[in-house]
């Protein structure tokens, strides 16, 4: 049974381990790869590990509970399903791991064998492309996943998509749905900071928001409403119907467009993006509120 509702409570980044300079293995290189997960001497817990293949990920867990792990595993495909439907042409560039941890005990502890650092410790998860990993602490929700699996494929189909572009997709799918054709962003917990904003007459232009650079999207002052206005921008997409075309088009204007807010234009037919933010302004004032929408979806 897969989860109908998704919530992620948390803001990851990603980890995998053993790489191979090509995008398509077979089955030799994934039994090789396990094989080699299976021998590392990183203690997650005292529970032996689980090794999942599911192509072109390795899920690594130490969750006891079979159920979960069943679930865990069919979010991931779907995941997969849903991606390389809409979006994604290749698979990640090397074998990536996805390593699940059973609680915050065990996600701390594997964090200090594997990274030899305390810097993680207060994020749900995380991923990181020098190890090709994610890593998650499944207590705060499966949504973290799902949202660094878009890096994963992000870093083999787009590379150089800016930041705010990249991690406004990728928040979007850290609260979803499930529908016959895959998943679906829904509302999420981010939804009452970018409320709260708009109604103070503080956030920034889309603009301004697109000519962030790397930096400037994670600074530490900015970075929660950044990641709001950036997954609702791509939540409006995709509630109109754009947000495939909106892809597609700063894919391949990408050289001339480096900051993807040209194509915004292009696909919103608008000039006028003042008007077109006031209209998104009162199309984010009118959704649900989210404690709400929490209790309704709860019932």
């Amino acid at each position: 049974m897969l989860y109908r509702k998704i919530i992620s409570i948390g803001v990851v980044l990603a980890i995998g381990t053993f790489a191979f300079a090509q995008s398509e293995f077979t089955n030799k290189d994934y039994n090789r790869h396990i094989e080699l997960i299976k021998k590392r001497d990183v203690n997650i817990s005292d529970i032996n590990k689980t090794v999942i293949l599911s192509k072109p990920f390795v899920i690594i867990t130490d969750i006891n509970t079979s159920s979960i792990r069943d679930e865990t595993e069919e979010i991931v495909q779907l995941s997969i399903k849903t991606f390389k439907g809409l979006f994604f042409k290749n698979n990640p560039k090397n074998i990536t791991d996805i390593w699940i941890l059973k609680d915050r005990e065990s996600y701390i502890k594997f964090n200090h064998a594997f990274l030899n650092s305390t810097g993680r410790d207060d994020v749900a998860g995380y991923y990181m492309r020098d190890k090709n990993a994610l890593v998650l602490d499944i207590t705060t929700g499966i949504g973290t996943i799902i949202h660094e699996m878009v890096h994963s494929f992000m870093d083999n189909n787009f590379p150089n998509a800016p930041a705010w572009f990249e991690e406004g997709l990728a928040s979007l799918y850290e609260g979803t749905i499930s529908t016959d054709d895959g998943l679906v962003g829904d509302l999420n917990w981010r939804l009452p900071l970018l409320k709260e904003t708009i109604r103070a007459d503080k956030l920034k232009s889309f603009k301004l928001l697109s000519d962030t650079n790397t930096s400037e999207f994670y600074d530490d002052n900015s970075i929660a409403i950044n990641y709001a206005q950036s997954r609702y921008l791509f939540y409006y997409l995709q509630e109109k119907g754009l947000l495939l075309e909106y892809y597609n088009t700063a894919l391949a204007n990408i050289k001339d467009d480096p900051t993807c807010y040209k194509s915004l234009q292009k696909v919103l037919k608008s000039k006028d993006m003042e008007k077109f933010t006031q209209e998104w302004k009162d199309y984010i004032l009118g959704l649900e509120n989210w404690m709400h929408y929490v209790e309704r979806m709860s019932l």
